[in-house]
């Protein structure tokens, strides 16, 4: 049965969960209005949106936004922005994610005090302004280029306890310049990197997390992202001076450091010398993980099968 003739049904109980993903045929603008503004009327608490359909981003109707039960929201191709003329306050919001999508906002157009999870996949333009996260502990940016280290030298983010970045993200946070200390300590616990590319500008970076961050413990690097073997000796001796360059830094920032984890390890020269400098200046390590790769895994058993 059709979405638009469910509508019709007259449906007076509650709905707590609305998962519209359309991928294969396009949807009318004026249905998915339609849809929202239906479930927003019924007690909605989880919803779902990915028009991967649509040509053009897609701004949500005023109902999601004035809708006192939602608790979690995810949005794929979705556009907020300063447009919105009226404030908007989600009292119960404890979930959001967007994925290639654009936000711009500010501390007066939306407020989110119970907010836990905030979660950015390839969006564009993230410009939060001076938007607060009280309760903010799950902060994840993957391809999303418009945070830098500014937005964690305010307050906004002290709350955070787990950040997960990818290697692109990371590198982002010091397109200005990497600074050596923030205004405020934050209060991370734990810090994941996808596809971590072992250079100096990356590796600054999350130093400076690190360094910033007097709590954190678990260190987990999803992947080493493998570069141009041409280019690898170069890049491990820039690496080499950098880190003989700041030893003071580097052991301020892996000080507290007690699990570390290194997913898909393809045992590179890059990889190796991150190891030790890992065990060098970790003093309170008590647990190292090293998870092989499965294509060396695989690799390395086609090798043995011939011996």
């Amino acid at each position: 049965m059709a979405l638009r003739q469910l509508m019709h049904l007259q449906h007076t109980g509650p709905i707590r969960e609305f998962h519209l993903i359309s991928e294969g045929h396009k949807l009318a603008l004026s249905d998915v209005d339609a849809y929202l503004i239906f479930v927003s009327k019924h007690g909605i608490q989880k919803l779902t949106l990915d028009l991967a359909d649509v040509e053009e981003y897609f701004e949500l109707p005023y109902s999601v936004f004035t809708c006192s039960t939602l608790t979690h929201l995810k949005l794929s191709r979705f556009f907020f922005s300063r447009r919105l003329r009226r404030h908007i306050a989600f009292p119960e919001h404890v979930s959001l994610q967007l994925e290639h999508s654009e936000i711009v906002l500010s501390e007066d157009i939306l407020t989110l005090p119970m907010l836990e999870t905030l979660k950015f996949s390839f969006c564009s333009r993230v410009k939060l302004g001076d938007t607060a996260f009280p309760k903010l502990k799950i902060l994840s940016i993957i391809s999303s280029h418009s945070l830098t280290f500014h937005s964690f030298r305010t307050s906004k983010f002290k709350s955070v306890t787990h950040l997960f970045l990818d290697g692109d993200s990371l590198a982002t946070l010091g397109w200005y310049h990497v600074p050596k200390s923030l205004d405020e300590p934050l209060n991370l616990q734990s810090l994941k990197i996808y596809d971590l590319q072992i250079s100096v500008k990356p590796i600054s970076c999350a130093l400076c997390l690190l360094r910033n961050s007097p709590n954190l413990y678990e260190l987990d690097i999803d992947e080493a992202v493998k570069v141009d073997e041409t280019s690898t000796q170069s890049q491990t001796t820039e690496l080499f001076s950098y880190v003989s360059n700041e030893q003071n830094h580097v052991d301020e920032a892996l000080r507290e450091i007690r699990t570390v984890r290194l997913g898909k390890f393809k045992g590179s020269r890059s990889e190796m010398y991150f190891i030790e400098v890992l065990l060098a200046h970790s003093p309170k390590l008590e647990r190292m993980i090293v998870e092989q790769c499965k294509e060396s895994s695989n690799m390395l058993a086609d090798a043995a099968r011939k011996c």
